[in-house]
This record gives C-alpha cells, sequence and structure tokens, in this order.
C-alpha cells in the first residue's frame, strides 16, 4: 500500500489521488507536469489542501481538517481519515520541514514561497533604511 504524501496515513483502496506537490494554478506547465511533481495522496486530503504550497499546507494543515470536519458534509470513511490524519498531527514529534519536501526550493527557486517571503522582507528592510535616513 502507498502513504499519503500529505498526511503520513496508507491511502486505503479507493480514495487515492494524484498530489501536485508545487500546484498546477501555481506555476508554469514544465513545472507541475514533471514526474518528481507528483506524489500519492489521499483524496479527500489532497481536496482539503486545494492548490496551497507544501509551506501553506504545513502552517494550516490542522485549522483546514478542523474546518472541513466542521463547514462540509463528507462520507463518514472521509471523516474518518480526516480524524486519523488530526491524530497524526497531534503526535508528531518535530512538524515537517516542508522546505526538505519542496520542489520549487531545488528546482524553481523563482516560484518558491520563501524565497518570495524573504524578497519581500529584503524590500521592507530596505524602505525602512530609506524612510529613516
Amino acid at each position: 500500500m502507498a502513504t499519503c504524501f500529505l498526511s503520513g496515513l496508507e491511502i486505503p483502496k479507493g480514495k487515492n489521488s494524484r498530489e501536485h506537490v508545487v500546484p498546477r494554478s501555481k506555476a508554469p506547465l514544465f513545472v507541475t507536469s514533471q514526474k518528481y511533481n507528483i506524489r500519492p495522496a489521499i483524496k479527500v486530503i489532497n481536496q482539503i489542501k486545494g492548490n496551497l504550497f507544501l509551506c501553506q499546507w504545513e502552517d494550516q494543515k490542522i485549522n483546514l481538517c478542523f474546518n472541513a470536519l466542521e463547514k462540509y458534509w463528507l462520507k463518514q470513511s472521509d471523516r474518518n481519515i480526516i480524524i486519523d490524519a488530526l491524530a497524526r498531527f497531534a503526535t508528531e514529534k518535530e512538524p515537517l520541514n516542508p522546505c526538505q519536501r519542496c520542489l520549487l526550493s531545488e528546482q524553481s527557486k523563482e516560484y518558491c514561497c520563501d524565497k518570495r517571503r524573504m524578497e519581500e522582507y529584503n524590500r521592507l528592510r530596505e524602505l525602512r533604511s530609506i524612510k529613516s535616513r
């Protein structure tokens, strides 16, 4: 059995989907269509993640899963998967570093969220230094 890239759970029969590590809506086709960009995932977890980058998913996965349980109509089997995923997230000793698993940080740095955050931070620092002169 395959393991879900997003939750670490075993993928139940009939619940598998293809996770695009770099969301198709966030980068060009030459990045998103590559073999290395596609990982196995549990369909309901993949749907909850939507088009988030891994770093965004890691930051929000617990809230998103709770939100799905509270607000979405779900089959009982999907509810159980989300509950199992939440239990797994709660027992993680250390949160995963999404940059270690992210393809953008190695393959296409110009689309990397962390790199863009750093660029924004540097621009703000630059602005503040200009303002203080």
